[in-house]
């Protein structure tokens, strides 16, 4: 009991070591979001990963896979976030391994921005037409 205790203790202590204080669950699909509006926010989804077969699960790397996409105005497009997905690389062995000091585990974050909207083409209309109504005999005097 004991060792799934710690097990589980240095796992939540090394991903609140990687997610930092006051992880949060949605976030801003925009900059100036309001906290009223729940369809401005994007909820973050997680992915765990696992590298091993069994043991105790420690949290070993956490990435941020951020897709965002241009928005708005052609003179003046705003950057709005998509989606975000959060991958959480585990690593499973036992607590005596951990414990011992023989091994090194490398704790990383990482972040990467994900482009998601297609180049910008301006819009072009079409040429105006002109669709004027002469009487037939409005060039009678030249002609």
């Amino acid at each position: 009991l004991d060792d799934i205790a710690n097990c589980s203790l240095v796992s939540q202590l090394l991903l609140d070591v990687l997610r930092g204080p006051n992880y949060p669950q949605d976030v801003a699909s925009f900059g100036n979001c309001s906290l009223d509006r729940s369809l401005d926010w994007v909820q973050i989804k997680t992915d765990t990963s696992f590298t091993e077969a069994q043991g105790c699960s420690i949290p070993l790397s956490l990435h941020l896979d951020i897709e965002w996409t241009k928005y708005g105005t052609l003179g003046n497009p705003q950057a709005k976030i998509v989606s975000i997905k959060e991958v959480i690389q585990i690593n499973t062995s036992s607590l005596d391994v951990l414990s011992g000091g023989g091994a090194v585990y490398p704790i990383r974050s990482s972040v990467s921005f994900i482009p998601v909207s297609a180049p910008a083409v301006p819009g072009l209309r079409a040429t105006p037409t002109f669709n004027a109504k002469l009487p037939f005999d409005f060039f009678y005097p030249f002609v």
